[in-house]
């Protein structure tokens, strides 16, 4: 994960242009199963990405992810969710506001061709009102660095 804790999200717009280049979709939607977010190696795209990132209700955010290999037989490919809140906190520096890490979550690894659903979930931060998601899709590899496409960014405010 190289997201700067507290970073601004300028740079990130770009990010979720250039990953699924659509137009807007429901509330917490990145992506969708026709203009998927795909991660490519070499140049060749090897796995396709959509999902859902939003306020389960319960207590929870909630991170549900649909997502296959492009290249079955081959590396496996997983998503991850890192999960942020909104608010003061010692990662901040100096008292200041800003989006902080909690965890990162990642699903099973798959190299089927149908879509795989998956989610992940994270208790809501008492001391925040706002979650934030960053998801991508990412190929393993064994040997070195694994590629990964843009992170998509979804918020909402509880």
């Amino acid at each position: 994960m190289t997201f700067a804790r507290g970073t601004s999200l300028g740079s990130l717009v770009l990010i979720i242009v250039l990953g699924c280049a659509q137009s807007a979709m429901g509330a917490g939607w990145w992506c969708s199963e026709d203009r998927p977010l795909k991660v490519y190696d070499d140049g060749v795209a090897s796995g396709a990405a959509y999902g859902h990132f939003y306020n389960y209700g319960d207590g929870r955010s909630m991170s549900t992810a649909y997502y296959k290999d492009l290249r079955p037989g081959g590396e496996d490919v997983r998503v991850e969710t890192d999960f942020y809140w909104w608010g003061t906190d010692t990662d901040c520096g100096d008292g200041r506001t800003c989006f902080w890490h909690d965890v990162s979550k990642q699903t099973d690894r798959y190299d089927g061709k149908r879509w795989r659903k998956h989610a992940r979930a994270r208790y809501l931060d008492g001391r925040s009102s706002r979650s934030r998601g960053l998801m991508d899709i990412c190929e393993i590899h064994s040997w070195g660095n694994d590629p990964c496409s843009p992170q998509m960014v979804e918020t909402f405010d509880y």
